[in-house]
């Protein structure tokens, strides 16, 4: 096993937590006489219960947002699932193959070019202003001013780019983008019968596990209808392979009530 240690700071019913995970589950399965290229710990970062506004996750990203990677020979965090997901493919390379490098990373690009929120909030919600959690601490007495002074940070990140993002022109503007992703999708996809989306003889690659979690997410959100017909095909296969069903374990990638308290949950 390699020396290199790493810790993936994560919450397990985040779609940008996904990005990340599905991209080391997916590295792992590309080099099976290899897997363990790098040593990774999954730490649960309970968003429930707001651990990432702690002062300890804020020193990791001011932006209080999962997944960070850590450890190794990092001189600081590696944060955002995307870049969190293009460092792996240092230790997986197969994730991002020469012959595909360009087209992987320009739609990559496409698919993280807008946010998914929008389309995850119920539909009363859509044209309020998205809340920010970080006000509830700030309006305690009873904080340390160098964790004050994080969470104020964290507040501007939020009023600059998160307040708004939920608003109805957003809503719309981001389901035109991740149509036209589908159409970018429908360019590359071999749909030669294996999962793939460059076909059997590339085999998974980083854009697989984005668009595979996306897609996953949208679906589960009964939005579906964003997806183009061929790729629902696509997105079906892929949930129902041993990469993606060993991931999420049956469980929906949307936290519900029957799932129960996710500090108590023995494997996730």
């Amino acid at each position: 096993m390699s020396s290199d240690q790493y810790t993936l700071h994560l919450f397990p019913f985040s779609l940008y937590s996904l990005f990340s995970r599905f991209a080391y589950v997916l590295g792992r399965s590309s080099l099976k006489d290899e897997p363990d290229r790098l040593a990774l710990a999954l730490k649960l970062v309970n968003l429930h219960r707001h651990e990432n506004l702690s002062e300890h996750f804020l020193r990791l990203n001011p932006k209080g947002q999962v997944p960070v990677l850590t450890g190794g020979s990092l001189a600081e965090p590696v944060v955002g699932s995307l870049n969190v997901s293009l460092y792996l493919c240092k230790y997986y390379p197969r994730l991002l193959p020469a012959s595909h490098e360009a087209v992987i990373r320009e739609t990559l690009s496409q698919l993280h070019a807008f946010h998914a929120r929008p389309l995850s909030v119920p539909a009363q919600d859509v044209g309020k202003a998205y809340p920010c959690a970080a006000d509830a601490l700030l309006s305690r007495h009873d904080i340390g001013e160098g964790h004050r002074r994080l969470l104020e940070l964290k507040k501007d990140f939020h009023d600059t780019h998160m307040k708004e993002i939920t608003s109805v022109e957003n809503f719309h503007v981001t389901e035109t983008m991740v149509r036209a992703l589908g159409v970018t999708l429908l360019g590359i996809y071999k749909d030669d019968g294996s999962p793939w989306l460059f076909g059997e003889a590339v085999g998974p690659t980083v854009l697989d596990a984005h668009v595979t979690a996306l897609y996953a997410r949208l679906v589960d959100n009964h939005r579906g209808d964003l997806i183009p017909e061929k790729l629902q095909r696509y997105t079906e296969q892929m949930r129902a392979g041993p990469e993606w069903r060993g991931m999420l374990r049956g469980r929906s990638t949307i936290w519900n009530s029957s799932v129960g308290d996710v500090d108590k949950l023995d494997e996730w």
